[in-house]
């Protein structure tokens, strides 16, 4: 895969392997949460802006992961997200680990660049200017 290759010697890069990040927003947050559930052993954390989420989270309950969503996302309700959110819980009726699981509820987030009927989609655009973002996520590694 492209990854694979990014991650090689061949591909000329000083990658620390242990601390790969996937990070996404809208259609990127779909893959990112898609590819962080495919292959849970590769990433030391996800963020997803505007995702739809997965049907169950537990495949990623060991994930440390933030997710970002607004209010006002026409293209996405954000309830379904938070129900996603909720059920990262790291036991039967617990709550999410928020040292490692947060939740960025925007009030309203404008439309995506060219899409105007896409209010409330741009979430990405607060949650990766959130400068203690950066902080957090390098605060985690793979084993």
């Amino acid at each position: 895969s492209f990854l694979d290759f990014l991650l090689s010697p061949a591909a000329g890069l000083d990658v620390d392997r242990k601390r790969v990040y996937v990070m996404g927003w809208a259609e990127g947050g779909d893959a990112a949460l898609e590819v962080a559930g495919i292959t849970p052993r590769r990433f030391a954390a996800v963020v997803a802006a505007s995702a739809h989420p997965p049907p169950s989270a537990d495949a990623y309950r060991h994930f440390p992961m933030w997710l970002f969503h607004a209010k006002n996302d026409a293209v996405v309700n954000y309830a379904g997200v938070y129900d996603f959110f909720r059920g990262l819980g790291r036991h039967e009726g617990g709550a999410p680990d928020t040292d490692t699981h947060h939740f960025t509820l925007l009030e309203e987030a404008p439309s995506p660049i060219g899409k105007p009927g896409q209010i409330g989609h741009a979430s990405g655009f607060a949650a990766f200017n959130t400068p203690y973002l950066y902080q957090w996520i390098m605060g985690f590694a793979l084993a």
